[in-house]
């Protein structure tokens, strides 16, 4: 049963405005307004995105192996390629290729540059995300005023956009968007038990796989849910699992040929990429320092990357205590069950139950406080005072108004000092990527280049140098862990341990290298050491500054490049055989 039921009766409580117009009225004009709400959402969401993305003239952060991938499947003419040459690496073209054939489909159709098109698409994709979580939200809330808070909080979450708008975020949203609508037919079969939509979810199930593998452990583990909350029958259960199967085959086109030339390898170590508390030690000992410290802040601002107090993630408490208090507990069900099980991208997932959450928490909790006179929802109607919002007092507006306000301005802070993934939302400057360039010209072919981070709190994931490196170069980079997922004999595992290790030497000198390499096995020719500008009140950020002395001073090392860009070193003794 959808949740609120209980707040909605039919009619007016007002029997004199009943007689005095159609009885029809009321929920035409709140359809409207759930209309132009809904409209608001997406335009909002556009706009939050648009204000991190248009900002800069590259794709954010990473999608450096991706651009190569799309310029391969273009080379190609759209045939599937064996292998991608990103780092030197003999990568098999292994990766779901959906989202990378549509980009590539959208630069020769519109003549964008590829990195304009891993810009602006994860955008778009990312913008219409909103209305399949307004699908999504129709099976579970009848309440037209939750279905639009939904909208609303979901397009300004930190945590349902971040990931999704990097360059790297073009394959992730297509496995988001397409995850959400198979979700959405799923319990719309559970609910009917109407076959037209075990068509729809299969195609939006192949859909999914074909876009994003990370995020399939994400859809099946709610279909699971999902089917214990609302399927649990033998029929249902056989449904699933040709629902399943038909994602599979829907997906054949791309994994058959992939197993024919590689086996399965790259996929069971592409699988051993993602985790769980279960698994993962560092989940383990994430989740027992957020229960240690386990207070209103830091569990909701878990969920939704806000970078100052969590306002979205406190309605979604408040909602998730509706839930309860009525014994509708998939939802908070399903947001505990993500934070644990999906190590990897479990925010942005969990920003689908929490803004569903945050809906209720507005529609059954903010609401009848604001308004006293539909404060019991059992003999008054919610869904009418949004028909009568001329009627609303002044506290009622101006608290739903400040909480959009908030949110919105919160989601576009991108200072390091909050703490939010916000701050990951840079792309490589102009001097960057002179730099890199530069690297091309003057380093031989066969250099084997060492991308220091640039920083200690830079992870792998969003070491954008790194990554771009092998593209805009054209040198291998030995550090670099995007494409070894790929990979076997656990090689991605262990070159997370050597990015994670080699951060350490951003703050050292020149022996950290020496060390590096040994405990590695990897011998490298020229060290590369970012050096984007910054302000100067940021001026103490500035990499490696140790490392670079010691460098200079280092009778071993040449300095061949020093640009605004970066700095390029020359190992003179490099052994690389």
């Amino acid at each position: 049963m959808p949740i609120a039921d209980r707040a909605m009766p039919a009619t007016s409580p007002d029997p004199v405005a009943r007689r005095s117009r159609p009885a029809s009225l009321p929920q035409v004009r709140a359809e409207h307004i759930l209309t132009i709400m809904v409209g608001a959402a997406v335009v909002l969401a556009f706009l939050v995105r648009a204000a991190h993305v248009l900002r800069w003239d590259f794709p954010l952060n990473d999608g450096g192996m991706f651009a190569l991938m799309i310029e391969e499947i273009r080379h190609a003419h759209y045939r599937l390629p064996s292998e991608t040459a990103y780092n030197f690496s003999h990568i098999p073209f292994a990766y779901p290729p959906l989202a990378l054939y549509a980009a590539a489909l959208v630069a020769d159709l519109t003549r964008l540059g590829v990195p304009d098109v891993l810009r602006l698409l994860p955008l778009a994709v990312s913008t219409v995300t909103v209305l399949a979580l307004l699908r999504l939200t129709r099976g579970f809330l009848n309440s037209r005023l939750a279905l639009a808070t939904a909208c609303v909080v979901f397009a300004v979450m930190p945590s349902g956009f971040i990931y999704l708008i990097m360059g790297g975020g073009l394959t992730r949203s297509f496995g988001f968007l397409f995850a959400i609508l198979a979700i959405s037919e799923m319990h719309r079969l559970y609910q009917t038990g109407e076959r037209r939509f075990m068509l729809t979810a299969t195609l939006a199930a192949g859909g999914t796989v074909l876009s994003h593998l990370g995020t399939v452990p994400f859809l099946v583990q709610s279909l699971a849910l999902l089917w214990l909350f609302y399927g649990r029958t033998p029929r249902t259960l056989l449904m699933t699992v040709g629902v399943l199967c038909g994602a599979a085959a829907v997906a054949a086109p791309w994994w058959a040929p992939v197993v024919a030339t590689h086996g399965l390898a790259p996929f069971i170590a592409a699988q051993s990429t993602g985790g769980s508390i279960l698994s993962d030690p560092d989940a383990r000992r994430g989740l027992l320092g957020l229960l240690a410290r386990l207070g209103l802040g830091s569990w909701t601002a878990t969920s939704t990357g806000e970078a100052l107090f969590p306002l979205l993630g406190t309605l979604g408490l408040l909602g998730a205590v509706v839930c309860v208090v009525d014994r509708q507990l998939f939802l908070p069900v399903w947001w505990l069950t993500i934070l644990v099980f999906n190590t990897r991208a479990g925010l942005t997932f969990a920003s689908v139950p929490v803004a569903m959450l945050a809906g209720l928490g507005v529609s059954r909790g903010l609401i009848p406080i604001l308004l006293p006179h539909f404060r019991r929802p059992a003999q008054h109607d919610v869904e009418h005072s949004m028909t009568s919002w001329r009627t609303w007092p002044s506290a009622a507006w101006a608290t739903l108004g400040f909480i959009i306000l908030y949110a919105s301005a919160a989601s576009l802070l991108e200072v390091a000092a909050y703490g939010s993934d916000l701050r990951y939302l840079s792309s490589l400057l102009p001097s960057e990527r002179a730099a890199m360039r530069q690297a091309a010209a003057m380093l031989p072919p066969d250099s084997r280049v060492l991308v220091i981070p640039d920083g200690e709190w830079t992870v792998w994931a969003v070491d954008k140098s790194s990554e771009w490196f092998p593209v805009l170069a054209s040198r291998q980079s030995v550090a670099t862990v995007q494409g070894s997922e790929w990979l076997p004999n656990g090689t991605f595992a262990r070159k997370q341990n050597l990015s994670k290790a080699l951060r350490q030497c951003a703050a050292g000198i020149s022996d950290c290298l020496d060390d590096w390499s040994r405990n590695a096995g990897i011998a490298f020719s020229h060290v590369y050491i970012p050096q984007p500008p910054l302000p100067a009140e940021e001026a103490y950020r500035l990499c490696c500054k140790l490392l670079i002395a010691s460098l200079r001073n280092d009778s071993r090392y040449t300095l061949m490049y020093d640009g605004p860009g970066a700095m390029i070193f020359a190992r003179r003794d490099a052994n690389l055989h």
